[in-house]
């Protein structure tokens, strides 16, 4: 009996040991967890406003491709042709280059 109650005391010693070792590992997961958590919110922000401005972009981008499609070799000759083109067709073309390289 008095072997069984040493060898009691020795295993609760252990559990005890194990059970803080458990403790502060749940704690430190909980830790990461609101990291984690903290990090997604701020990520969500971020998706949902590249999302808004995508959404104000997308209409101008699909305007501007259908002009440029709508421009005839022609009229690319005539703008090639300028010694110093007009400041419109040239913001005008940089925005073109910018879009489709």
């Amino acid at each position: 009996m008095k072997l069984s109650n040493e060898k009691l005391k020795e295993t609760l010693i252990v559990v005890n040991r194990d059970k803080a070792i458990a403790d502060e590992k749940e704690r430190l997961a909980m830790i990461d967890q609101q990291v984690v958590q903290t990090k997604a919110a701020e990520a969500k922000v971020v998706k949902d406003d590249a999302d808004e401005d995508l959404a104000r972009a997308l209409p101008i981008l699909k305007k501007a491709k259908q002009i440029v499609d709508a421009l005839d070799k022609a009229a690319v000759g005539e703008i090639k042709g300028y010694a110093q083109p007009p400041a419109p067709v040239v913001m005008t073309m940089e925005a073109v280059v910018t879009i489709f390289g």
